[in-house]
């Protein structure tokens, strides 16, 4: 049985109290990524999970239901771009030089554009399914 990730952007505008969601991103089933942002099916994991971040969009909050889905976390910005910058060193390593970071590249390129626009709290909100 396969494990699936499902994932957000997230921002709060300046001046606002609740944050935003941005975009889902799929990442299809990429182990690798999955072991290090939260230890789910992977090798080695960078960031253990955090469960939700408080003042997390309220529609998305009520999507999460612990009896269908396990190890909700977040990542900021810098920390998406220190999984990106490792799974490449992995995929190096283990010499699959044709798997690339792009996907994972562009997002945290488009967080940090966010960041750049004053956007605060730009997270990366995740969880798994089976």
């Amino acid at each position: 049985m396969g494990c699936d990730i499902h994932a957000w952007v997230e921002y709060r505008s300046s001046g606002e109290s609740e944050a935003q969601v941005f975009g889902e991103i799929w990442f299809g089933r990429n182990y690798e990524l999955f072991g290090l942002i939260a230890g789910v099916r992977g090798y080695e994991m960078l960031f253990s999970p955090r469960g939700l971040p408080e003042g997390m969009d309220s529609m998305l909050a009520k999507d999460f239901d612990p009896k269908c889905y396990h190890s909700a976390s977040y990542l900021s910005t810098s920390e998406l771009s220190t999984v990106c910058e490792r799974l490449s060193e992995i995929y190096r390593e283990d010499g699959d030089e044709e798997r690339d970071v792009a996907q994972l590249a562009a997002v945290v390129a488009a967080m940090r554009e966010l960041e750049n626009l004053g956007c605060e709290q730009v997270r990366l909100i995740f969880w798994f399914d089976s």
